[in-house]
């Protein structure tokens, strides 16, 4: 039996101890990487997470499979760099980017390295239209929820209010795409809100 996965998932509650770019530690003890954080705001040290841990067969310690922050929806702050690098900006069509290449001498074929918007902003406190699996941010900021980052358990809807992080994107009659949202207040969308325009 290869693999390093083995014994029962416990869920625990722990402290950020240590952060770098793409592992970290809870409470000295129980370690995680990058793709096991599952929220839009960066962690940072000294930050309360819920994390489901797994004892590491391989080493005899502890991993984390998931790490979840405890903020509550009204405590999310947007801080633009950080964001845009957490979540590893994916570009969609239309986002108007900036690139850097790499041309292979022996090939004189070019290929992209780095891809990053072009230029970026941060929304706040702006409503939210929603019709189906896309919609608009103050009716001038596209959005599809299939490239849309959002905090676990929060789906926009109609009339929410939310901060966000946008792109220069050409989409239709819009020039901006959202890359993540986070409510405004910890008002959330109870599901009488949850129609569609």
């Amino acid at each position: 039996e290869g693999g390093g996965r083995g014994g029962e998932l416990k869920t625990v509650q722990g402290v950020v101890t240590r952060f770098c770019y793409d592992y970290g530690m809870i409470d000295d003890m129980i370690i995680f990487t990058k793709d096991a954080v599952k929220t839009v705001v960066p962690l940072t040290v000294g930050q309360e997470v819920t994390a489901t841990v797994e004892e590491d067969m391989t080493s005899g310690g502890l991993k984390a499979i998931t790490v979840r922050r405890e903020d509550k929806y009204h405590q999310l702050q947007l801080n633009l760099r950080n964001v845009l690098s957490y979540i590893g900006f994916k570009p969609y069509e239309g986002d108007c980017v900036e690139a850097k290449y790499f041309i292979n001498p022996t090939t004189w074929k070019s290929e992209a390295v780095a891809v990053k918007p072009l230029r970026y902003k941060q929304v706040n406190k702006v409503n939210v239209l929603i019709c189906g699996r896309s919609g608009a941010v103050n009716e001038s900021i596209f959005f599809t929820l299939d490239s849309l980052r959002l905090p676990d358990g929060y789906s926009p809807c109609k009339h929410d209010l939310v901060n966000a992080v946008v792109v220069e994107s050409s989409q239709s009659c819009y020039i901006w795409r959202a890359l993540c949202l986070v409510p405004y207040s910890s008002g959330i969308c109870p599901k009488r809100n949850s129609s569609v325009i």
